[in-house]
Formats: structure tokens, C-alpha cells, sequence
């Protein structure tokens, strides 16, 4: 097998960040998609054990929470066998690939260390890490809040049984599923992914505003949007955080935005309760999401690295002619 050809069986191996630009949004939306078919299929298969509720004198949510708890820790433990981490492990690659993909590695590795190093908590307060960070604190905010309480919205729907419910919890999913593999085929192909991360975030806002209009099915079809335009939002977002820091510091600047961005998951849950229990709605929560939404749009315009061409950027200043950070 060629070079060439093994490149075009894994487009991703040669990559500074792993996957080029052509394919980074299609690769993001594979990894994603699994979150949204794990809504599609948890929707009503929550439901149908909140059914049993009483059986063998068991409360449903023990049900619920037992049998789903089992099958996440059974999955976790036979993908332990099926999952690699080194290049030679990797059974799916041929033997030119492992070595196009070794070579990248190698290559990385050694400008790594021929970089001065910078602390992580300068990392941290690095303007284009802090702006990444703060919009993906948004969006979790948003994509959490709609995990949580989708059912809890749902049930305003008179008449519903749990089972019922859950196949209804299960639409925003099936939508995010569509959305993200469909623009994620045509945003690999602009110069800047920008404009449509703004447009997806819109969406989320808008979503949010409009459930607490209207109807609870009105809610309901309101939630979807918000849920396609989270969706979205996160499929644009990785590449373009990928893109956007220089290769030296990509992972650990990555791994910040990830774990301090996903506070978000914690906070959301939490404020969206506080504001239904001391209001008795959930328009507080949801008016909380919209503005959330809004200020990630003003902070997607400023994040560098977006477009095809921009340069990638250091965690010192990229503008003082400085030799390039390493992280400590």
C-alpha cells in the first residue's frame, strides 16, 4: 500500500492535532453523536423501568438507577479489552499508517521539549484559553440543564406515563443527531467556522427563551432547538479550539478548557433547581441558559485560530517574538 493511500484510509493520523481541517468536524461529530444516541436510547428506556415501579416491592427510580448503573459499569469494563493506547495496538492500521502516525507523534514530541516551559496556571490565564473556556462553560451549561430537566418539562404535558415521557425525551436527541452529521459535512468545507458557531448558539438561546412560551408541546419543540443548536455548537467548538492553540500546548490547554468548561455540568443542575424552588418555575432557569448562550456568541468571535489560515497561537504572548512555551 502506497503513503498516499494509507493517508486516505486515515485522514486523521498525520494531523498536528490529530484530524486535518477537511475532516475535523465530521470526526467531532462521530465522537459527539455518541451522547446524543445515548438520549435516544435512554429516553425510553428510563421510562419503562420507572414502570416497574413496585415490583418485587422495588421503588422504580431503584429499578432505574440499578439496572442502568450495571450496564454502564459492564460496558466500561469490556472496553477496557477493545480500547488502545499505543500506536502498535492499533489492529485497524496498516503497517504504513502506524508508521506516518509514529513519525507525526515523534516529531511532536520533540518540539514539545525544545520548547522553554510556563506554568499551568499561566496557561490558564492565557486570554484565548480563558475565552475557549468560557464559552464552552456556556454551552455545557445549556447542554446539561437540558439533560436534567427535559423530563421534568416533558411531564408538564398532562396524561403522560413515564414510559410515554421518555419516547418524548428521546426527540431533541434524534434532532441533534440529524443536525450534527448534516453541518458537519458542510462546515468542514468553510475557511472559518466561526459565523456558524454563532448561528448555533443563536439557536440555543432562542430555544431556551421560547420554552417558556406557549404550550408545553409548544416547550417541548422549543427544547429541541435549544438541544440541536448545544448540539451543534460543541461539534464547531473542538475544532476550533483544536485550531487555535499552538501544538506545544494544545493538550494541556485543551485538558483545561475541558475539565474547568465542564464545571458547567455542576452548576447548571444546581442553579436551574435553586431558580425553580424559589420561584416555582423553570422560566428562571431557562432566561439563565438564553443570556448563557448569548455571552459564548460574544466570546466565539474573539477565540483565534477559527479560520483555515490563522496562525496557531502560543500560551505566551504570540505577538512579542518570543521563542515558544512549553508546558511545566
Amino acid at each position: 500500500m502506497s503513503p498516499r493511500r494509507a493517508s486516505s484510509r486515515a485522514p486523521c493520523s498525520t494531523s498536528r492535532s490529530g484530524c486535518p481541517t477537511p475532516a475535523r468536524g465530521r470526526a467531532t461529530a462521530i465522537f459527539l453523536g455518541g451522547s446524543a444516541a445515548a438520549g435516544i436510547v435512554t429516553g425510553p428506556v428510563t421510562g419503562a423501568l420507572l414502570e416497574l415501579h413496585g415490583a418485587g416491592g422495588v421503588a422504580g427510580w431503584r429499578w432505574m438507577f440499578g439496572l442502568e448503573g450495571t450496564f454502564s459499569v459492564i460496558v466500561g469494563i469490556i472496553a477496557g479489552f477493545f480500547l488502545v493506547s499505543r500506536i502498535e495496538d492499533a489492529r485497524w492500521l496498516s503497517a504504513e499508517e502506524k508508521s506516518a502516525l509514529r513519525t507525526a507523534v515523534t516529531r511532536d514530541e520533540a518540539e514539545r521539549e525544545r520548547a522553554p516551559k510556563v506554568s499551568r496556571l499561566r496557561l490558564m490565564f492565557h486570554p484565548q484559553v480563558a475565552l475557549l473556556t468560557g464559552a464552552f462553560f456556556a454551552m455545557t451549561l445549556t447542554g446539561y440543564a437540558i439533560t436534567f430537566w427535559l423530563p421534568s418539562l416533558i411531564e408538564e404535558i398532562k396524561g403522560l406515563s413515564p414510559f410515554e415521557v421518555g419516547l418524548l425525551a428521546a426527540v431533541p436527541a434524534i434532532a441533534s443527531m440529524i443536525a450534527m452529521y448534516s453541518m458537519s459535512h458542510f462546515t468542514d468545507r468553510s475557511p472559518d467556522r466561526r459565523p456558524f458557531l454563532a448561528v448555533t448558539l443563536l439557536l440555543s438561546a432562542i430555544g431556551t427563551y421560547l420554552a417558556t412560551l406557549g404550550s408545553p408541546w409548544f416547550g417541548l419543540a422549543a427544547i429541541t432547538l435549544a438541544g440541536v443548536g448545544s448540539k451543534c455548537a460543541a461539534t464547531l467548538f473542538w475544532p476550533m479550539a483544536q485550531s487555535g492553540l499552538d501544538l506545544r500546548i494544545a493538550a494541556p490547554g485543551l485538558a483545561l478548557v475541558n475539565s474547568i468548561g465542564n464545571l458547567g455540568g455542576f452548576v447548571s443542575p444546581f442553579l436551574f433547581g435553586y431558580l425553580k424552588d424559589t420561584t416555582g418555575s423553570t422560566n428562571g432557569g431557562l432566561y439563565t441558559l438564553s443570556a448563557a448562550s448569548l455571552l459564548a456568541i460574544v466570546a466565539a468571535r474573539y477565540i483565534r485560530g477559527a479560520r483555515a489560515g490563522d496562525a496557531p497561537l502560543t500560551a505566551t504572548a504570540a505577538d512579542a517574538g518570543t521563542e515558544q512555551p512549553r508546558v511545566a
